[in-house]
């Protein structure tokens, strides 16, 4: 049964979260039409259930179930025709979020007491504010509205646990938690898949792989960097996903079909070293991978 999704993704980067929504979804095997994009909301319709997939999105702050999209200023009226029938015998809570140029007049507060009597008088369920069976979520951006249920959260601090400062091993080459999850997303990788990162340094790429279940082997030319990343995956206790070899990866070979995926930030001769090597040559050599 087809279902239709709508995401709120990150408004710093609302095109490239689109393309890691793609990315997850083809890396599940789900098939998937991208209705529409209206600013930071992106509707998606999906085949099959995909909940699981978009709870690996890092520029993705929240997926609900789609109900309702109309204009906003038909949103009570497209309330009322909903059938609350699931809500039986159920909690539940409304939540407004609003993103890109709002009219003031819309106060999220009162829009969220205003259809949650409706809903209540509809359903006959009973509103709790904490921790709910079933949060109702309405996203508004400029004159339009989406009504759903919450389907994905990020749960509060899960990408701040994992800050390249948080770790035990620190390079301030490393790339912070987002962007390594998405580089991951984005190559289509998915539990037990092998990824490789040929470049490894604190092992940024390798915890979000690993995360997310795939089996990840990274390549560093220096011991104290895979020293250092072996300390950071024994903290987030991911060692039994990965392995660690000490190696130039200019001079070692492998299969052309060892691994799914290859995803990488190369070093440039800046915060981390090329070792008198001219980046360009060793970019290049990622080609052959």
């Amino acid at each position: 049964m087809t279902q239709i999704y709508t995401a709120l993704v990150s408004g710093k980067f609302p095109n490239l979260a689109v393309a890691e929504i793609k990315g997850v979804l083809e890396a599940e095997k789900i098939r998937y039409k991208i209705i529409g994009v209206y600013g930071q909301l992106v509707r998606i319709s999906a085949e099959t259930d995909a909940i699981k997939a978009f709870s690996r999105l890092a520029a993705t702050h929240l997926v609900i179930k789609e109900l309702s999209f109309c204009e906003l200023k038909d949103l009570v009226r497209a309330i009322k025709k909903i059938d609350w029938g699931f809500l039986i015998d159920k909690t539940f809570a409304v939540r407004v979020k609003k993103s890109g140029v709002i009219s003031d007049s819309v106060n999220s507060m009162e829009l969220e007491r205003r259809l949650g009597t409706i809903i209540k008088k509809a359903s006959n369920a009973v509103v709790k504010l904490k921790n709910p069976d079933v949060t109702v979520q309405v996203l508004i951006t400029s004159n339009l509205a989406a009504v759903g249920v919450l389907a994905v959260q990020r749960p509060k601090g899960y990408y701040r646990s994992r800050r390249p400062r948080n770790r035990p091993f620190f390079h301030p080459s490393t790339l912070d938690a987002i962007t390594a999850r998405i580089l991951v997303n984005l190559s289509r990788c998915r539990r037990g898949n092998l990824l490789l990162d040929p470049f490894v340094g604190a092992g940024g790429i390798l915890i979000e792989a690993a995360e997310i279940g795939c089996t990840a082997i990274g390549i560093d030319i220096e011991d104290k960097m895979i020293n250092g990343c072996r300390r950071n995956l024994e903290y987030y206790n991911l060692l039994s996903y990965t392995d660690l070899i000490l190696g130039d990866v200019t001079n070692l070979w492998f299969r052309p079909t060892a691994f799914d995926s290859v995803v990488t930030d190369p070093p440039y001769g800046r915060s981390a070293s090329t070792h008198g090597r001219d980046p360009r040559k060793i970019i290049s050599n990622l080609l052959y991978l």
